[in-house]
């Protein structure tokens, strides 16, 4: 059985750079205000992570620009059937 996208041990202190990745700029517990639960930790980018993800948001934005709107419309429809799918794990 493949692990949930929600998984915290995929995401849990870390970034999204094309993959999931350690924070080189380290990690910031969420904590629910209201119950004072600790939520988990993101990542926190460092400089140079922000300027790997613009040199590739940059480098794939031709790509982008250049695909019919239909196939974009597909990728977000994938996208908004995860949302569907994930709903109450999201919610949780």
């Amino acid at each position: 059985m493949q692990a949930s996208a929600l998984e915290p041990s995929r995401w849990n202190g870390r970034i999204f750079a094309g993959t999931w990745m350690e924070a080189r700029g380290g990690v910031h517990d969420v904590v629910e205000k209201a119950t004072g639960k600790s939520l988990g930790k993101v990542g926190i980018a460092n400089p140079a992570d922000i300027t790997a993800a613009a040199a590739a948001a940059a480098a794939a934005q031709p790509a982008w620009a250049a695909m019919a709107p239909r196939d974009r419309a597909a990728i977000f429809r994938r996208a908004i059937a995860f949302f569907e799918a994930h709903g109450e794990e999201m919610v949780q």
